[in-house]
C-alpha cells in the first residue's frame, strides 16, 4: 500500500516504523512482527485489524493470557468504537473489569447474548457479575492474610464456599449456552480470545481471513500453529523474542522444543537476527515511547544491539507523575555488596529470598509520599516477590504493584525497584539467571524485562560484587550491569533506612538490649542462628522464658541454631534447652534472622554472635507475618517450626533436622548426625568390599 492511500485518521498516532509493519501485514501470508519494550507493538496490531476489518475481513485476535488479551481489545475498541456493538466479541473473562458491562457498548460474548434475549446469557452474567464481586472480597483480605478476626475469617469463608458453588453452575450453564456463543463468533467482525480459548469447542470449525497472535514470545510455538490453523494462512505473528519464553515445567527434549521455544524460535526468527540476518518478512519496531532517555538507552544497549531502540522525543516533553526522594535519577544503583547480606530458601527448600534486601525495599517504601503515583517492586523470585507485596500500603494498593519479573510482563510503572536477590552468601551458588547471560538466555531475556518495565525512574538492589564480577564474560547481562555501574547515580545501601521513617533501621549498638524490648511484647519468637557460639541467647533466656503462648499444640519459641562438627548443639543452646527453650538444631542455616511479634531482625552474620554484622531492624506486622511464612518449617520428615525435637535413641545427642543433601541439592531428613552418619559409613563400606 503506498503512504497516500492512508486516510488521516489512520495515520495518526503512527510512526513510520509501524506504518510500514501495517503495509507489510496486509500482504495475505504470514508477517513476523518484532515489537520491543515501549514501542507501540499493540497499537500496530490494532491497526493492522481496523484496516483489515475495514476491507470487509474477519479477524480473529488471540494472546497467551487474559492480561494480554485485554491490553488488545482495548487498544482496538480506541482505534474503532463502533465494534462495540456485538461486531467485537471477547470470549470468556476479562482481567480488565472495565470490559464487563461496558455503557460504550458490549464486547464480552456472554453480555452480548444476554442483550440479543438468551436467558441462560443473562444468568450467566449475573454469575460472572457475583463471581467478581467475591474475589473482590477476597482481593480486600488479602493484606491481613494471617492476621485475620473472627469476623473477617467468616467473610473469607463464605466467599470461598458461595464462589466454589457457583464455579460449578458456571460450568453447566457453559454447556448449555455453547450454541449459542458459536452462532455470535459466526457473526462477530472480530472475535477476541486466548489462544487456549482458540482450540476449545466455540470457535471448532470456524474460520476467519486474518488471525493475529499478540505476545507471541510468551506461546509455545505448537500453540501458536493451532491458533494460524484458525485462519487462511494471513497471519501475524506478533511479540519480542527477546522477553520471556514461555513457561514450561517439562524438561523432556521434547518439551523443550515445542513448548518452551516461541514461534519466533521455532521458525528461525531469533537467529537470523542474532546473525545479522533480517528475514524478509519481518517488521521491526525500533521507536520507543516508555522508558526514559538512559533507561532506554542501557535497555537497547544491552539486548538490542542488532536492532537499537531511538527514544521519541515525547519522551523528554512527558512531565514526571510519581516522585520519590531516593529515585534522584532515571538510573539508581543500591550495591549491596557491603551488607553481606545472605541468601535463603522459602521454608528451606525452595525458591530463593534476601531478607536483608526486603528490609531495605521496606525503608524504600516507607519514604514514598504522595507524589509516587504508581510504583513497582520486582523480582525474578516468587518468595522475594511476596514479602515486597507485604510492604504494599493499602492506600495504594490499586496504583502500586510487587511482582515477579515473569508475571509483570507487558506492566509498566512511573518507578521500578528490582531486588535481584541473588547475593552468593547463604545459597553460594548464584542462579543461571545471572552467570548464563548469553543472548536469547533467560537471564538475558529476564534482566530485560525487568528493567524495560519503568517509565521514569529504575532503581536496582543488588550485590553487584557478585552479579558483575570482574573478568566475567561479556555477554548481555555483563554488558547491563556495566552501564548500569557507568551511568546510574550511586545510592549507598547504608543511606537507605534513613528514608524510612523509623520503620527500618540499621543497629549498631544495644542489639541485646533492644532485642529483649522486643520480645517482651511479642507473643511468638522464631530466630536462625546460624554459626557458633551463640553468646547472646543467655542473656534473652529471662524474656525467652516469659513468653506463654495461648495455643497447647505449638511452641511459642523456636530457636534454631546449627549444630557443631561433633554434633552437639553449641553450649548456650544446650544450656537455653536445659532452661526450657525450644531448641532445634538444622543443618545448614542460611538465615540469620529473628521474628519478633511484630518486628523483623536481620544480620550478615549469626545475629547472636560475637560479630553479627550488619544488622537490620523492620517493624512492620504485615512483613513480619509474611516472613515467619517464608521461614516456617512444616513438619513431614521432621518436626517443623513450632514442634519439640527428639533425642536419639542411641547416643542422646539431638536429632538433627538436614535440609540438604549431601551433595547440596534441597532435601529434608531427620537424623542422628553420628549413629546415622556412622550407619550410613558402614553399609557405604560393606557395599565397597
Amino acid at each position: 500500500m503506498r503512504l497516500e492511500e492512508w486516510t488521516f485518521e489512520e495515520r495518526n498516532g503512527l510512526n513510520g516504523g509501524q506504518r510500514n509493519a501495517v503495509e507489510l501485514a496486509l500482504t495475505p501470508t504470514l508477517t513476523w512482527l518484532w515489537g520491543p519494550p515501549g514501542t507501540g507493538k499493540t497499537t500496530t496490531v490494532s491497526a493492522i485489524v481496523a484496516k483489515l476489518c475495514g476491507r470487509g475481513k474477519r479477524v480473529l485476535l488471540a494472546a497467551p493470557t487474559n492480561a494480554a488479551l485485554d491490553v488488545a481489545v482495548q487498544s482496538l475498541l480506541k482505534r474503532m468504537p463502533e465494534l462495540a456493538n456485538g461486531a467485537l466479541v471477547r470470549l470468556g473473562q476479562p482481567a480488565d473489569q472495565s470490559l464487563a458491562d461496558r455503557a460504550e457498548g458490549r464486547v464480552l460474548i456472554d453480555e452480548i447474548a444476554a442483550e440479543r434475549g438468551a436467558p441462560l446469557a443473562k444468568h450467566r452474567v449475573e454469575v460472572s457479575g457475583r463471581l467478581r464481586e467475591l474475589r473482590r472480597t477476597l482481593d480486600a483480605l488479602k493484606p491481613h492474610q494471617g492476621r485475620l478476626t473472627l469476623e473477617q475469617e467468616t467473610t473469607r469463608l463464605r466467599a470461598e464456599t458461595e464462589i466454589a458453588a457457583l464455579q460449578a453452575v458456571v460450568r453447566e450453564l457453559d454447556k448449555s449456552l455453547r450454541d449459542v456463543r458459536r452462532q455470535i463468533c459466526r457473526e462477530a467482525t472480530v472475535v477476541a480470545a486466548t489462544a487456549h480459548q482458540v482450540v476449545l469447542e466455540t470457535l471448532k470449525e470456524i474460520s476467519f481471513d486474518l488471525v493475529v497472535l499478540d505476545e507471541a514470545s510468551m506461546t509455545s510455538a505448537a500453540l501458536a500453529m493451532l491458533v494460524a490453523g484458525a485462519g487462511r494462512g494471513h497471519t501475524v505473528i506478533a511479540g519480542d523474542f527477546r522477553q520471556l519464553p514461555p513457561v514450561v515445567v517439562a524438561d523432556t527434549p521434547a518439551a523443550q522444543e515445542w513448548l518452551r521455544r516461541s514461534p519466533f524460535e521455532k521458525a528461525g526468527i531469533a537467529t537470523a537476527v542474532s546473525e545479522g540476518r533480517t528475514p524478509p518478512r519481518l517488521a521491526a519496531l525500533t521507536e520507543q515511547y516508555r522508558m526514559r532517555r538512559r533507561i532506554g538507552h542501557i535497555v537497547s544497549t544491552a539486548f538490542y544491539p542488532e536492532s537499537p531502540l531511538m527514544t521519541a522525543r515525547s519522551v523528554a516533553r512527558r512531565p514526571v507523575r510519581s516522585r520519590a526522594p531516593w529515585a534522584s535519577a532515571q538510573l539508581v544503583v543500591v550495591d549491596t555488596s557491603g551488607m553481606k547480606a545472605r541468601t535463603a530458601r522459602r521454608q528451606g527448600a525452595f525458591s530463593r529470598y534476601n531478607l536483608m534486601h526486603a528490609q531495605l525495599a521496606a525503608a524504600l517504601v516507607s519514604g514514598v509520599s504522595e507524589q509516587a503515583r504508581d510504583i513497582a517492586l520486582i523480582s525474578p523470585f516468587a518468595p522475594q516477590a511476596r514479602l515486597l507485596e507485604s510492604l504494599l500500603p493499602e492506600a495504594h494498593l490499586d496504583e502500586w504493584a510487587a511482582s515477579t519479573v515473569h508475571r509483570f510482563q507487558g506492566g509498566e510503572r512511573d518507578i521500578v525497584v528490582y531486588d535481584t536477590v541473588d547475593s552468593g552468601r547463604g545459597v553460594s551458588r548464584l542462579h543461571r539467571w545471572f552467570t548464563e547471560g548469553d543472548t536469547g538466555s533467560e537471564g538475558a531475556r529476564l534482566l530485560n524485562v525487568a528493567a524495560s518495565r519503568a517509565r521514569d525512574h529504575l532503581v536496582v538492589v543488588g550485590a553487584l560484587d557478585r552479579l558483575h564480577p570482574p573478568g566475567s564474560t561479556r555477554d548481555p547481562v555483563w554488558t547491563f550491569f556495566a552501564h548500569l555501574l557507568d551511568q546510574a547515580t550511586s545510592l549507598p545501601w547504608e543511606h537507605v533506612p534513613a528514608f524510612s521513617r523509623g520503620v527500618t533501621e540499621r543497629v549498631t549498638s544495644g542489639i541485646d538490649e533492644r532485642l529483649r524490648d522486643d520480645i517482651g511484647r511479642a507473643a511468638t519468637v522464631d530466630m536462625w542462628l546460624p554459626g557458633s557460639p551463640v553468646r547472646g541467647l543467655i542473656d534473652l533466656l529471662p524474656a525467652l522464658r516469659e513468653i506463654r503462648h495461648d495455643d497447647p499444640e505449638s511452641e511459642a519459641v523456636t530457636v534454631w541454631v546449627e549444630p557443631e562438627a561433633d554434633g552437639h548443639v553449641p553450649t548456650e543452646a544446650m544450656y537455653a534447652r536445659r532452661e526450657g527453650v525450644n531448641v532445634r538444631p538444622c543443618l545448614p542455616i542460611l538465615e540469620s534472622c529473628a521474628v519478633i511479634g511484630d518486628v523483623v531482625w536481620s544480620a550478615g552474620e549469626s545475629l547472636l554472635g560475637p560479630y553479627p554484622g550488619v544488622v537490620l531492624r523492620t517493624e512492620h506486622r504485615a512483613f513480619a507475618d509474611a516472613v515467619r511464612r517464608m521461614q516456617r518449617r512444616r513438619s513431614g520428615m521432621a518436626p517443623g517450626s513450632g514442634r519439640l525435637g527428639d533425642e536419639c535413641g542411641r547416643c542422646r545427642r539431638m536429632l538433627v533436622r538436614y535440609e540438604q543433601t549431601r551433595t547440596g541439592q534441597p532435601d529434608v531428613r531427620y537424623e542422628c548426625p553420628a549413629c546415622d552418619r556412622t550407619i550410613l559409613s558402614s553399609a557405604s563400606r560393606r557395599r565397597r568390599t
